[in-house]
């Protein structure tokens, strides 16, 4: 399989944090799963049911957990047939660095095996995406320069055979918080970046911004001063420059724990306007667990919501 040295950088580019979003965005955080002594979530879906009648629940997911509180497996069940499932593992070495996500269908013959290898500080040194089969999707290996803090500063991308294909430089402000990653192809012109911008004491995090590029930005994330991600504008790349295509906006409550996720679209609004479609409010007991999710949607044309999906969960802890 011959890839162009752009198609190379810019698959890696593209699943480099596909195993992290994997992992409930956020929820649990490692702190919370390895406090609670978290084994496993199980999150149920209810059926609601327009006569009333009661429905039991369907199970739909499985998240399991290490008692370091990562995240080592995620199932998602079949729809007709909860004892079947597709699953992605994650391994890690001792120092917790993610080193291999393994992505498989049902009947384990399609999906994708992601592998790593790190050096002693976490800095990644190699990368391969296959195929159950054996088929290599890319390969590559990493020579990495550092500053005189042992800061990444840039890192270049070989093919299987140590050619250059591509690099990305990292930037940092006098307290040695990342403030730029600006990845390249071969070219002058960055095909990547992303932004860091923080609040006045130049260590609290307050706005990321990434750009397909060097002008066309793609995302926006805004963060609370004690850290809580607030605030997401997504961006339309086939509308012109600047067009939101979504906004998400989170509220916590005094435990820090998002109660509430709100998205906010342009779907069927003339001039793009923005509009509430989607309303998700998280219920807890008295941790850092959820019990139940409810999920609005709003009726197009109106400001109408209609309660459409009920998730439940049940929990497994370690002795």
């Amino acid at each position: 399989m011959i890839v162009s040295p752009t198609t190379l950088l810019t698959l890696y580019l593209a699943v480099g944090s596909v195993a992290s979003c994997y992992a409930q965005e956020e929820y649990p955080n490692e702190k919370c799963a390895a406090g609670q002594k978290l084994k496993s979530i199980s999150q149920y879906n209810v059926e609601l049911s327009p006569d009333g009648a009661k429905v039991p629940p369907r199970l739909i997911d499985r998240f399991f957990y290490d008692q370091a509180g990562r995240h080592t497996q995620w199932r998602q069940y079949n729809v007709r047939d909860s004892t079947r499932y597709t699953a992605r593992t994650f391994s890690y070495d001792a120092q917790g660095h993610l080193l291999k996500t393994v992505d498989l269908s049902e009947d384990g013959k399609d999906g994708t095996i992601d592998s790593a290898r790190t050096d002693t500080v976490g800095y990644l040194v190699y990368r391969r995406l296959a195929r159950p089969s054996g088929e290599v999707l890319f390969e590559v290996s990493f020579t990495n320069e550092f500053n005189q803090r042992k800061q990444l500063v840039k890192a270049t991308v070989l093919d299987k055979q140590g050619k250059p294909q591509g690099y990305t430089k990292y930037t940092y402000n006098a307290a040695g918080k990342p403030v730029s990653e600006t990845s390249y192809s071969g070219s002058a012109t960055p095909q990547q970046q992303r932004l860091h911008y923080y609040y006045p004491d130049g260590s609290t995090l307050r706005k990321t911004v990434d750009i397909r590029g060097s002008q066309d930005t793609t995302e926006i994330k805004l963060f609370t001063p004690n850290g809580l991600l607030d605030t997401e504008v997504h961006f339309n790349q086939q509308l012109k420059r600047g067009t939101i295509d979504y906004k998400i906006v989170r509220r916590y409550d005094s435990q820090q724990r998002e109660v509430a996720h709100l998205t906010y679209s342009t779907d069927y609004l003339p001039g793009n306007k923005l509009a509430l479609s989607r309303r998700e409010v998280s219920q807890y007991a008295t941790g850092c667990l959820k019990t139940k999710t409810l999920i609005y949607t709003t009726t197009p044309f109106t400001t109408e919501e209609k309660l459409g999906v009920v998730f439940v969960y049940r929990y497994a802890l370690y002795h």
